[in-house]
């Protein structure tokens, strides 16, 4: 659920080199959004929405 997804996130940013506080916020944001839609997976096209709004990439 969204602890899996904040998990997944934040260690994604990490490993990508970003800084802390931006990994805080992509891992927060996904999984705000992950609890927000059915089913136990982001849509496909969401993670790089998140990427684009949350890290400007």
């Amino acid at each position: 659920g969204a602890g899996d997804m904040f998990a997944g996130a934040f260690l994604y940013a990490i490993t990508h080199g970003h800084s802390l506080a931006d990994a805080g916020r992509l891992a927060s944001a996904a999984s705000a959004q992950v609890v927000s839609d059915f089913g136990p997976r982001l849509r496909p096209d969401a993670h790089s929405i998140l990427r684009q709004q949350v890290l400007g990439k």
